[in-house]
């Protein structure tokens, strides 16, 4: 099992100083490059950030402390830390191009997650319950939203129902 970097816990360790004098990001990219040499494998016009090979998100260690890169992305744009989580829209951890990124609570963050690899029936939030067809999202635990004869119907009602649980957080595949 492959171990997870140690991240940041108090968020603001660095200062929005700090870090527009270590790195610059590319809003347009979402590429971090250093500003100064640090080590031999860490020199000035370097990519600063790397994808950890376990979960595929993408970090980047400043000052001696490991952080989450769109985390940083946030703080170098906005001047300030995030206060809930950091969503990529696309749903790709490595896209960390600023149109990409949003503030979502856990709840939209995980509404925006993707199709489990479990699942058999090849839509989000649907099951096959004997000889229908069950929809069921998440929103403060598990809500039942019914059981219904086709598939078709079935992905009728789950996309009414995440667009009106979730707006523009819900994702539908």
């Amino acid at each position: 099992m492959v171990k997870k970097p140690k991240i940041a816990k108090a968020q603001g360790r660095i200062t929005f100083e700090q870090l527009r004098a270590e790195i610059t990001y590319d809003p347009e990219t979402g590429i971090v490059r250093r500003l100064v040499d640090r080590s031999s494998n860490a020199r000035a016009g370097d990519f600063a950030g790397y994808i950890h090979s376990g979960c595929g998100r993408m970090y980047v260690c400043l000052l001696g402390t490991t952080y989450l890169l769109h985390r940083v992305a946030f703080f170098y744009m906005t001047g300030r830390w995030p206060l809930q989580m950091i969503d990529h829209i696309n749903g790709d951890p490595t896209d960390n191009c600023w149109v990409n990124l949003r503030e979502a609570t856990p709840q939209q963050n995980c509404a925006n997650s993707r199709r489990r690899k479990d699942n058999t029936s090849g839509h989000k939030c649907i099951r096959r319950l004997r000889n229908h067809w069950q929809v069921r999202i998440g929103r403060g635990g598990i809500n039942h939203i019914g059981t219904y004869d086709t598939l078709n119907e079935a992905i009728s009602q789950r996309d009414a129902a995440i667009s009106r649980h979730f707006g523009e957080y819900g994702r539908r595949d």
